[in-house]
Formats: C-alpha cells, structure tokens, sequence
C-alpha cells in the first residue's frame, strides 16, 4: 500500500488545499466593536500590572532574603568565633561588650579592603565595625543592575551611640536588618515555653470542662428565677445527683440555691446499660448492631457465649485490652481435660488428621452457632414476658423457634454420627445429606450407601417443609392478630389511622421476617468462615513450623556459635510471620 491508498488521504489533501488559499485581511472594525476591544485591552492590561507588581515585589523581597542570609552567615561567624575564644582578641575588641549592633551590606564604594575590624570614633564614642566581602555579585532590582557588596557590623556599647550609627547607615544608603533577639531574650523565651509545656494538658482538661459547662447550660431554659433543667437520672444514682446538689448548695451560699424534684412523665426513658472497662468492649459491640429499648434485656451481659465461640474458632491471643485479653485467655484454656491444650497429640501423626480435624472444627462452628441463636430468641422470651405482648409472643418466640429447629434438628445426626462406631461401613456424609434436603434430592446409592436411619426421605421432607410453613405464619400473625382485636376500638374517624398503623405492623413484620430468615443462613455461614480460618491458621502454622523452624533446629555446623545464631534467626523468623498470619 503506497501513501495514497491510505485511509485519510483526502483529508490530508484538502488541509493542505485550505492552507494553500491567501490569508483574508481582517475588516474595519465598526465604532462599537472599538469599544469593546478596548475595553477587553484595558482588562488585559490590568491583569498584566498586577502581575508584574507581584513579580517585582517577589524579586524585592528574594533580594531581602538574600542580603539577609548573607548578614546572618557572617554575624553568626563572628559571634562562634568569639565564643570559641572566650575573649575577643582582635584589636582591642574584647574592651567592649556587644549590647547594640548595627548590620547590614554597602555598595563596593571608599571601604577598606579585607576583613577586618576596624575602631570608628562617632561623636566622641568608640565603635567597632568589621567589613565582610560578598564573594558573588547581587542582583539589586532597586537598580536593576548586578552590584558587588560588602556586609558591615558595627558594634557599640550604648543606645544613644547605637541611633546615631543607624543615621549614619541610611546617610550612605545601607540597606540594614534586624537581627534575631539576643541570646538571653531567646532563652527566656524557651522557658516561657516550656514552663507553658508543663501547663498545656491541665489547660485542656479546664477548658474542654468549661466548654462542656457551657454546652450544657446551652440546654437549659432561661426563666426569670434562674435555668430550669429537665432530664433522666437513674433510680441508683438518684441520692447521688441530689447529694452534689448540696454539696454546690453549701459552697455557692444563700444567693444561688438549686434544687431537684422528681417530675411525672409518660415518656419513654432512654435506655441505659451501667458499665465497667470489663463490659464496654463488649457493650459497644452490641451497640453498633443496635441499641436496646428501655427496660430490655441486655445482651451484653452475656458474654461468656461469645468467648467461648470465639475461643474455640480462633486461638488468637494478641492485643491487650480488656476484651480481647479475656478472648484470648479463653481460647488459651479450651481443652484442659484430657489434654491441657486441644484435642489428643496422636492426630498430628495421623494419616487423616486434616480430614478429622476438618469434619470436626466444621461440626463444632455449627453446633455453636446454632446453639448461640437459640439462645439469642430465647433471650427475647423475657422482653416479651415484661411487655405482656402475647401477639409478639406467639409470632416472634415460638415460630423462630420452630423455624430454626425443624431447619438445625437434623444437626443432631451430627452427635449420632459420632457415637456410631463405622468399621464395617464408610460413614455417611452430613455436609451431602444436609445439601440433598434443601434441593430434595434424594438419589439412588448402592447397598452400602443406604441410609443409616430409617424413613430419612419423609423425615428430611416433613422437616423442610414445616420449616417454610413457619415464613409466612410469622410474617402474618402478628399484624391478623393487631386487626382482629383492636379494630373494634376505633371509630370511624379513627380507621385510616388504624389502617396506617396496620400497614406500619405488615411492613415491620416483614422486615423482621426477613432479617431473621436470612440471619440464621447468613449467621451459621459466618461461625463457618471462622472455621475456615481456624483451618487456614493451623495449616500456615504447621507449614511455617516445617519450613522454617525445623530447618532451624537441623542445622549441620559443628560450630555451637553457628548452630545458636540459626536457631535465633530462625526463632525470630518464625515468630515474626505467625504474628503476621494472625493479624
């Protein structure tokens, strides 16, 4: 294919046919496009003034901070010089104590070569002055032009001298700068801070407590006796709040009297769980999924249920708080009888020892995880009893029951499995059964496959099927039975709003049937993650042990030295990448 039978040729050629055409000379502007293009030059040209007054005051003050450097460099020279001598030494210097100095840099123009320090008479007082040469030449903008100069020092004992010298400075226009404050002036300073340092953390507890203070008179209302203040206080710590109130009474005196009165309410209080460090982890736990109403149960105080699951799945003693310290105490002490650390040592030189431990940690999570819901729905049993909701009691207790034990009843072949001696016979897969009854597949296997209970087809379909028969009992029999017996309490005018709160009840009851049916898959998949887990820690652990400890310990050097540096290495090795497989 040759350049013209490429694809955009006539594109090509055509640019290049525009571009040949003589260039169009613009027209006369008309009177009012004048203006504009004035008006649009005008604009411009104050943007570009403003901009080069920005750059001149930046090349200004980069020449500020250049001579600066220069005066700094050479005047802190100076001064390490001196104080490395103790005394000054050069010519009669050290007569002379540097209370007042004046620096700055001159023009190259009738000043003494070399750097040194010369003896000034100003109005019949004595000054030093030293001269030191700038090696490369400045760029002065104020000029606009590349100027060799020299930075001067002068040094004198007195204020009265020093303003003279400063008027001689701007009679040869010298550009002068301040230097920093004097060492002693610093040093105060830095003790000022430092002593305020010592006060800054006492200075933030006062103030976060006055702004607290302050945001809780905010809550307050205004009245013309004083701030009246409405809140909740617990029955336990009521003799202690009006024992504070005395106590402020005594200090304050006559004048500023506070008083608290129990006020009658039919307002729901806000719940409130009393705590110590040992109870908040877990408490706040609780809390991210939900908080509980006022005068339920709470969940939290139980807690020995989730360290003892979680002991079992993890074995991970790691970080040091409260909760997860008892966590990992727990998981330390699974198993003290009959063996004091987890189950019997001859499974680790088994040629099955994964698949048994594998069966048996699965088994485990389950059995716990669905031990652990039953718990939490009896759990609610006694909210209900408090409340004396019967409709709640029937739909939310027993058919959750009901529902999750017609699903996990099967869980108990799980126990049968393991008092059934199988020598004669392989053992029947639980995981295939359990998967067989949710699809209700129930295939053909040879004699020695049958199953090992009798009428295991009807059991499993009876099981799964008032399992599903308990969905649709929940999610309607608590808003049947709120139709049904309070319907007759409303008029006429007061339908919608029964309707309303009727649809209200559907949907909750919905939601709730919902959450709770996909809860207990979703949880029994979580108690499985952490056996997977668990499955994937011991297996890294042995990997890491083979590889990387054992090789440690079979080292061949003849040299002690050697063999005790390979183990430490090794040691550290292996510790390092088990805490890292832990996290």
């Amino acid at each position: 294919m040759n350049a013209y039978q490429r694809k955009y040729v006539d594109e090509v050629r055509h640019i290049g046919e525009v571009q040949l055409k003589p260039d169009v000379e613009p027209l006369i502007p008309r009177y009012r496009e004048i203006i504009e293009m004035e008006n649009r030059i005008d604009v411009i040209d104050t943007k570009l003034r403003h901009i080069n007054n920005y750059l001149d005051s930046l090349r200004l003050k980069e020449l500020e901070l250049i001579e600066r450097s220069k005066i700094l460099d050479k005047t802190t020279e100076l001064l390490e010089t001196t104080r490395r001598q103790r005394s000054y030494s050069v010519n009669g210097l050290d007569d002379y104590r540097l209370e007042r100095m004046a620096q700055g840099q001159l023009k190259n123009r009738n000043i003494p070569e070399g750097n040194k320090i010369y003896t000034a008479t100003v109005c019949g007082q004595n000054a030093l002055v030293q001269f030191y040469d700038v090696e490369t030449p400045i760029n002065d903008v104020r000029v606009n032009e590349y100027i060799q100069k020299k930075v001067f020092l002068i040094m004198c004992p007195g204020q009265q001298l020093f303003i003279k010298i400063k008027k001689i400075c701007d009679a040869f226009h010298a550009v002068q700068y301040p230097l920093p404050e004097e060492t002693h002036s610093q040093k105060h300073k830095t003790l000022s801070a430092v002593a305020a340092a010592e006060n800054f953390q006492t200075w933030v507890i006062q103030f976060t407590k006055l702004r607290g203070i302050f945001a809780t008179m905010n809550l307050y209302q205004k009245t013309e006796k004083g701030f009246l203040v409405e809140g909740w206080c617990s029955n336990n710590d009521y003799s202690l709040l009006t024992g504070i109130i005395d106590q402020i009474n005594k200090k304050v005196g006559v004048q500023g009297q506070a008083c608290v009165e129990k006020v009658p309410t039919n307002s729901t209080p806000p719940t409130y769980f009393r705590s110590n460090k040992f109870i908040k982890g877990f408490q706040n736990i609780v809390d991210s999924y939900g908080v509980a109403t006022y005068r339920e149960i709470n969940p939290a105080r139980t807690p020995s249920s989730r360290i003892n699951v979680f002991g079992t799945s993890f074995k991970l003693p790691n970080h040091l708080n409260h909760t997860n310290v008892d966590l990992s105490i727990d998981s330390l002490h699974k198993g003290t009888k009959p063996y004091p650390f987890g189950v019997d040592p001859a499974w680790q030189l088994s040629e099955n020892k994964i698949l048994f431990l594998n069966s048996f940690k699965m088994k485990l999570s389950v059995i716990l995880g669905v031990s652990q819901m039953f718990f939490g729905v009896i759990l609610s049993l006694f909210n209900h009893i408090h409340r004396k909701t019967s409709s709640a009691f029937c739909s939310n207790l027993f058919l959750k029951l009901f529902f999750a034990l017609f699903i996990w009843l099967f869980n108990c072949t799980c126990f049968a499995k393991w008092l059934i001696v199988w020598d004669d016979k392989p053992a029947p897969s639980i995981l295939i059964d359990f998967i067989n009854m949710f699809l209700m597949k129930y295939p053909d296997k040879p004699a020695y496959l049958a199953p090992w209970f009798d009428h295991k087809q009807l059991i499993q379909t009876i099981l799964l099927i008032l399992a599903l028969m308990q969905v649709p009992i929940m999610l309607l029999v608590k808003p049947v039975i709120k139709v049904v017996f309070h319907s007759k309490n409303h008029d006429s005018i007061g339908n919608e709003d029964h309707s309303e709160s009727t649809g209200d009840v559907f949907i909750h009851q919905a939601i709730h049937t919902i959450e709770y049916c996909l809860g207990s898959i979703s949880h029994t998949a979580s108690y499985l993650r952490l056996w997977a887990l668990s499955l994937a820690h011991s297996q890294l652990s042995e990997v890491l042990w083979s590889m990387v400890m054992r090789a440690g310990f079979a080292s061949s050097s003849s040299n002690d030295l050697v063999r005790i540096a390979t183990t430490y290495l090794a040691f550290g090795f292996w510790a390092i990448l088990t805490v890292a497989i832990l996290m």
